[in-house]
């Protein structure tokens, strides 16, 4: 049966540990108790979470932000020049809306169209659409800094570091996490991908059997062939021993 190959990278963001008029988008810790889960995006950028000291730290770009959330991990370079690395700890449990299937509901793309390259230079050319399509996702993603040596990939949902090229994400509900899979799909540049991947890792829009979503590691190659790989590929999952 075919599946719908995307990808996804470790963006890298500028940030600050303290606001200021540039530097006013929060990065969040979780919350404890109560008013973290089932709060939505656009109750959470509107304040419900302000004087709690959840902000980690602060950057300059909403739109780079929002797609940190999508990506789940990220690093974040300081002005001193230091990378600190963030990764997914919680959510707000609200169900993911694809921010892509709503410009393609509202006619300004195509499906093909869709692709992430697409939506930001849309996203940037609106800025007075930007808050309320971005709101239209209710999920929130809250992170941890992360200790991982800046070689290795950033953890998956197993724990350990993902690869580039050999790590995806899975639906855990129909793919055990850990197996291992033979994948080929056709690449935007004409290539073909055949190799070993392993399922490392999840994601709330990677659901059901025909989706699966491949870890293309850090830097602006990986952030550009992540949002052009929409694939239709095939994976042979390999059978456990007994």
């Amino acid at each position: 049966m075919p599946i719908l190959l995307t990808g996804y990278y470790e963006p890298t963001l500028q940030a600050r540990t303290r606001p200021d008029a540039r530097f006013r988008h929060p990065v969040h810790g979780p919350p404890s108790g109560s008013r973290g889960p089932g709060v939505t995006r656009a109750q959470i950028e509107s304040g419900a979470l302000e004087g709690r000291g959840l902000e980690l730290f602060w950057v300059d770009d909403p739109i780079e932000l929002f797609f940190l959330h999508v990506q789940g991990s990220g690093r974040l370079e300081l002005p001193d020049g230091r990378i600190v690395r963030v990764g997914y700890a919680a959510s707000n449990g609200q169900p993911y809306r694809s921010i892509g299937s709503e410009l393609v509901a509202l006619g300004v793309f195509t499906p093909a169209e869709a692709t992430a390259p697409a939506i930001k230079r849309w996203l940037r050319t609106h800025p007075a659409e930007v808050q309320g399509l971005l709101q239209k996702n209710a999920r929130y993603i809250f992170f941890r800094i992360l200790d991982t040596p800046a070689d290795l990939g950033p953890p998956g949902s197993l724990g350990a570091s993902l690869v580039p090229w050999r790590s995806v994400a899975v639906d855990p509900a129909v793919t055990n996490p850990g197996s291992v899979g033979l994948l080929v799909a056709p690449l935007p540049d004409g290539r073909e991908l055949a190799h070993f991947v392993v399922a490392m890792d999840g994601g709330a829009a990677i659901r059901g059997p025909a989706r699966l979503d491949l870890f293309l590691g850090p830097g602006l190659a990986a952030e550009t062939l992540a949002g052009e790989l929409r694939s239709a590929a095939h994976v042979a999952w390999l059978a456990p021993r007994r």
